[in-house]
């Protein structure tokens, strides 16, 4: 059998995205919903035994493709995850930094020429 998640390959329009279409697609067995989040008044699928039990199936099935993938390779308890700057992630902010200190120097300077502009009743000073 298939061992895995079914996802969306889109959930575009209204009629997508009502409660009952979703409700409906997990039943059908949809585990993934590729779209925008439903819209209005919450579902109360409590209360409608068969949607709830999809639910947890759908759960399952996502649940176990992400751990049965790539992406978990190597991971086990105890793994401490390290965030690492590389060195192109470093001049990126760098750059980013000296833009917006230049942006400001500039709004600064801006500023008190006009500031001097007016005051002078609009006569441009020349020292």
């Amino acid at each position: 059998g298939f061992n895995g998640a079914c996802e969306t390959d889109c959930s575009a329009g209204e009629h997508m995205s009502t409660n009952e279409a979703v409700a409906n697609a997990i039943v059908a067995g949809q585990d993934l919903w590729l779209g925008s989040p439903v819209k209005g008044k919450s579902f109360d699928y409590k209360n409608i035994p068969e949607v709830a039990q999809a639910l947890r199936l759908a759960s399952k099935r996502a649940i176990y493709a992400v751990v049965h993938s790539n992406s978990m390779n190597g991971i086990k308890s105890g793994v401490k995850f390290i965030a690492v700057k590389t060195w192109w992630e470093k001049t990126i902010l760098g750059v980013q930094v000296s833009s917006a200190v230049l942006s400001i120097i500039c709004l600064a300077l801006t500023t008190v020429g006009l500031i001097r502009y007016h005051k002078n009743g609009g006569i441009r000073n020349e020292d």
